[in-house]
């Protein structure tokens, strides 16, 4: 399967490559210029500095949910599928986002979603056994789907001249903060 995943992918690259680019803005310069012009926007720092301990709260410390299940004897299959409901909760709340986004202004997806995932870390705090781990995966998975994906969509804006670098900073950030929430859980975890 992973042949086949393979052979589809490497097939969508090359076709994306023929397409021509909307609007393409003019070029900046190099990367190292680029890195320079998103770096010296204020939000675009903000949002890209922000996304280290947004992507650990989405990314990193949700890895200890099925473990923290499997340690109250909950089999790890079960673990699994309970864990599994924060995708759901992602897609769910992606579909949500997308009809609401164009019709509230940001603070309110950002606030709800923030919530959400405040709410999901309480619950896994207080009860560690499946009914509460579920609700956490779900409220978190929500979270992700309706803050990080109003928050993402605002990297994408906040240096239009370099959108593609702004985005990728902030995209290796939040994949930073992830490494780095699961490193720390790790130390919590022993």
């Amino acid at each position: 399967i992973f042949g086949v995943i393979a052979v589809i992918a490497a097939g969508l690259a090359v076709a994306l490559g023929r397409l021509p680019e909307s609007n393409a803005p003019s070029p900046t310069g190099g990367p190292l210029a680029q890195l320079r012009l998103a770096w010296r926007r204020p939000w675009a720092r903000f949002l890209i500095l922000f996304a280290i301990p947004e992507g650990a709260i989405v990314l990193g410390f949700l890895v200890y949910f099925a473990p923290a299940l499997e340690a109250t004897g909950t089999n790890p299959a079960v673990a699994g599928l309970v864990v599994a409901t924060y995708g759901g909760a992602v897609l769910a709340g992606t579909r949500v986002i997308k009809r609401v986004a164009s019709r509230t202004p940001a603070w309110v997806p950002i606030s709800i979603g923030g919530a959400m995932g405040v709410g999901g870390y309480l619950v896994a705090a207080v009860d560690q056994h499946a009914v509460a781990i579920l609700a956490a995966s779900v409220l978190i998975g929500g979270f992700y789907g309706i803050f990080h994906s109003t928050i993402q969509a605002w990297a994408t804006e906040i240096a239009p001249e370099v959108r593609g670098t702004a985005t990728a900073l902030f995209v290796t950030s939040a994949f930073t903060g992830g490494a780095i929430g699961t490193g720390l859980g790790a130390l919590f975890a022993q």
